[in-house]
């Protein structure tokens, strides 16, 4: 198997980068990530139990308090010389000025297998994909 070079000083040549936001801007991110050519991005419902205090909602009649947040995960895999650009686009997409809004995570991805072709792919500029079979 074939390796492509790598492109940072840890030896990665893609990052993945992943927040979790209000339902309500997942919209707006796609939009701005489409600006930068960010092409895939997964996006999953998910609830959320931390800084933010859970709100009281009835059901049938009863109330009761529901102690998670629901939320929307979305992570997108992208080179490494457009990470900073993809952080700094989500981090003006989301800034509201407020303590404990939320975090981005960075973190190297190492391989990516297509499961459906065995193909390998790694990114080595933000133009061209190296595919190793």
């Amino acid at each position: 198997m074939t390796h492509a070079p790598p492109t940072n000083s840890e030896g990665y040549t893609m990052m993945k980068i992943q927040t979790t936001v209000r339902t309500s801007m997942i919209v707006q991110i796609r939009e701005a990530l489409a600006e930068l050519r960010v092409a895939e991005m997964v996006v999953w419902d998910v609830r959320v139990f931390g800084n933010e205090k859970g709100h009281t909602t009835s059901y049938r009649g009863s109330e009761y308090t529901e102690e998670f947040a629901r939320k929307v995960a979305m992570e997108v895999v992208v080179g490494d010389e457009q990470a900073d650009r993809v952080v700094d686009t989500i981090t003006k997409t989301l800034r509201t000025n407020g303590v404990n809004e939320g975090q981005i995570l960075v973190v190297p991805v190492a391989r990516s297998i297509r499961w459906g072709s065995g193909e390998e792919e790694r990114e080595e500029t933000s133009s061209t994909r190296r595919r190793v079979a």
